[in-house]
């Protein structure tokens, strides 16, 4: 509970105006990655003619979002790199004031 008592108005005057206590809001932002390219990537498969070779992809996460998000895959690249050109889109709320991320966790007790 939240009280103001101030003397007598007559004496001091009127008191000043109420401030505003209610919780700050989050604003709404998405953070947009781009994956173009790969390069130098550790070839640990072999092909059927005994070239060293690999399957390709990006995969990637924000704390705080259950979702994991994932470029698609470049097959048997023989040299470690990839081209991509693909979109990651993670929405977040941050508070420009206190300069932090609101990440929100799963209760275990399911309340």
């Amino acid at each position: 509970m939240w009280v103001d008592m101030f003397v007598d108005p007559a004496k001091t005057g009127a008191p000043p105006p109420p401030v505003n206590i209610a919780t700050r809001k989050p604003k709404e932002y998405v953070l947009r990655v781009i994956v173009w390219n790969t390069k130098d990537v550790i070839l640990d498969e072999t092909n059927l003619f005994g070239e060293a070779m690999s399957d390709l992809y990006v995969s990637s996460w924000m704390r705080g979002i259950d979702e994991k998000q994932k470029t698609d895959v470049h097959y048997r690249s023989l040299n470690g790199e990839g081209n991509f050109n693909w979109r990651l889109v993670f929405p977040f709320q941050y508070y420009p004031a206190e300069q932090c991320l609101l990440l929100r966790k799963k209760s275990i007790s399911g309340a």
